[in-house]
């Protein structure tokens, strides 16, 4: 996806997420401005993502298209107008999550890539636009802790080999009955599964932690 065009997330000023994620003392790697920032670009990626279906509709997508669909592991490419439309609702089941104080746990394949997408552009965008973000999260006191996405990245998700499934190198892993994906476990990364629960989802146990 070109992040260089991303614009102002969505911003729903009735929910107050100082209450929802309050500080703990224990320490929680999803603080107040943390669930702000990524309940605003998953918003925002749902949005996009439909603007863009409407454009696209079955046809597949190429690199040149620069969008929210070429930015998932190329083996997606092809996928039916049905298979992205499930998946873009994905973006506000989880910031559904976020908008009632919950911490996401993803259960299921394309839970882990609809967040993991949007941690990414959360990153870039403080990077390249940090007046978006201090727009969106400017109202939330900030805290130690915020914005730290390699603590999301280490206890939100099963596994840490989603980018893997991004690289050539890897290709094909994402089939359960490849040599990497049966010798690690990674288990069903087709398509077709990305909907379904996962066998055994065990969260990590941590007391400051509300797991969905």
């Amino acid at each position: 996806m070109n992040t260089a065009t991303l614009q102002s997330p969505h911003v729903d000023e009735g929910l107050d997420f100082a209450r929802l994620f309050p500080a703990s003392p224990h320490g929680t790697h999803l603080t107040a401005r943390t669930a702000r920032l990524l309940h605003d670009v998953l918003r925002y990626l749902g949005e996009a993502g439909h603007t863009r279906l409407a454009q696209l509709g079955d046809r597949p997508v190429c690199a040149q298209d620069e969008d929210l669909f070429t930015a998932l592991p190329e083996f997606t490419w092809h996928q039916s107008v049905h298979w992205r439309r499930r998946f873009i609702a994905v973006f506000d089941e989880i910031a559904d999550q976020l908008a009632q104080g919950r911490i996401p746990m993803p259960g299921t394949p394309a839970e882990e890539f609809a967040l993991w997408l949007a941690i990414v552009q959360a990153e870039l965008l403080i990077t390249m636009q940090p007046d978006v973000v201090e727009h969106a999260v400017g109202a939330v006191a900030p805290e130690p802790g915020d914005f730290d996405w390699p603590q999301c990245h280490a206890r939100l998700f099963r596994h840490a080999y989603v980018p893997l499934l991004f690289l050539d190198e890897f290709a094909g892993m994402h089939d359960p009955a490849h040599e990497a994906n049966r010798r690690l476990r990674i288990g069903d990364y087709r398509p077709a599964g990305w909907f379904r629960e996962f066998t055994a989802v065990v969260a990590p146990t941590y007391p400051a932690m509300r797991w969905v």
